[in-house]
Parts: structure tokens; sequence; C-alpha cells
């Protein structure tokens, strides 16, 4: 599963989910959580993996509809994320930009992340 990882030039780092409980992410904060680690980290040997989708539709009826006749239309996307899942993997980026690159992401995911360091 991990096999790029011991491939790879230098040390990957790693933004790992660690809520107690299942989490869905919409799709809004996770896309600003992504931005965010692109952009300190604009070197030229950078590799980066999102290892979350958006694929589960939210769909909503508008106001004052009566019961029936199916479902709304979909208004958004969110993301299932499972306690311990990978989020984003960085590699030929410096721990310190790493590290700012993960922290800013983090403050933008409505949950707890941990920063891991793959050996």
């Amino acid at each position: 599963m991990f096999d790029h990882l011991t491939r790879s030039q230098g040390n990957p780092w790693s933004l790992l989910h660690v809520r107690q409980s299942e989490l869905g992410v919409n799709r809004g904060s996770y896309q600003s959580s992504r931005t965010s680690i692109f952009q300190p980290s604009a070197l030229t040997s950078r590799t980066i993996w999102v290892r979350v989708l958006a694929d589960i539709p939210i769909t909503r009826k508008p106001t004052e509809v009566r019961m029936g006749r199916g479902k709304g239309n979909p208004t958004g996307w969110i993301a299932r994320v499972s306690r311990g899942q990978i989020l984003f993997e960085m590699d030929g980026v410096s721990l310190p930009n790493a590290r700012q690159a993960a922290t800013l992401a983090a403050h933008k995911l409505c949950s707890s992340t941990k920063f891991v360091q793959w050996s």
C-alpha cells in the first residue's frame, strides 16, 4: 500500500487523522486545507499525495416543500474520514516546511490531526 514511500529519496511526511470517531469533511474545508499545503511547499522537487476524496453527495429539499416525491437536489459533497486515516502525504519537502504546511492544513479542518514522519 505504501510502496512509493520506501522508494522515495528523502523522508516522507504525513498528516494523520486522529479523531476518536468517524468524520465527514465537507469539500470546502478539505479544499482549503489542500491549497494551504500546496502554498508553503512551493519547491520544484516536491510530491504531495491527497489520500481523501469527497465522493458522498449531500442532498437537501427546498424549504416548505411537501413530503414525498423523492430526494432533493445535491447541495454539496463530503468525504468520510475514519480514525487513523492519512489525509495528505508529502515528499521532497524539508521538515520545517512540511510541519508548517501540516499546521496550516490542520487549522482548516474541523478535527484533530497529527503530524507523522515515516522512516
